[in-house]
């Protein structure tokens, strides 16, 4: 007699339905962190805006902390598609830095990023895992995105650059300037045009040391 195939629930792909509630449960609490402080915020507030289950959000998230976590590692993953394009090395350094730039400008100065920001800086003082996590997930991938562009590009022939760590951390620095911490601490919000501007003043002090 054939025996019957079980699935593991565990290891089981989610269902379309349980996508959507897993977003409704980041969506809220990333919501409800913003606006009350991680610490203030309890499951309880969570489920009342999201529905689901303590139980449900244990086994997706593994309680707040990882709930914390889940939105931190969305949230950097949505900027980084932002600056992300498969087009990239077709395109000229200016044309591929400027793409780069003002995306990564724009995702970063929008204020619910710059308040998980704050909310990260602060948790990461009691867990640190938080700040690894942070570093990781976003800073660290968009100088990985940035460095693989300018080793295709210095393949390629168009740049020369010696060390593509250090000047793709330097570029995204450049690109940031003062405005991210403007926006950080007087909640400052450069308009577009003048972003638009900074972005190119900052790929043109770029290029002019790197153009072969």
């Amino acid at each position: 007699m054939a025996q019957a195939n079980t699935v593991d629930p565990s290891t089981a792909a989610p269902t379309r339905r349980g996508q959507q509630r897993r977003q409704a449960v980041l969506d809220a609490a990333l919501a409800l962190f913003l606006e009350q402080g991680f610490a203030n915020t309890s499951l309880d507030k969570i489920i009342e805006r999201a529905g689901g289950s303590r139980r449900t959000i244990y086994q997706t998230f593994g309680g707040k902390e990882g709930l914390l976590e889940a939105v931190v590692t969305e949230s950097c993953g949505e900027i980084l598609s932002q600056i992300s394009a498969t087009e990239l090395d077709s395109m000229a350094p200016e044309a591929a830095l400027t793409h780069i730039g003002e995306r990564f400008l724009a995702v970063l100065m929008r204020p619910e990023r710059s308040a998980l920001f704050r909310l990260v800086v602060a948790e990461s003082t009691h867990a640190p895992g938080l700040g690894r996590l942070f570093m990781e997930a976003g800073p660290a991938r968009a100088q990985e995105l940035v460095c693989d562009y300018l080793g295709n590009a210095v393949a390629a022939g168009k740049l020369v650059i010696e060390d593509l760590t250090v000047a793709a951390s330097q570029f995204l620095e450049m690109v940031k300037g003062d405005l991210h911490f403007r926006a950080l601490f007087y909640g400052e919000l450069a308009d577009p045009a003048y972003q638009q501007r900074h972005v190119r003043s900052a790929v043109n002090i770029f290029l002019s040391g790197t153009l072969s």
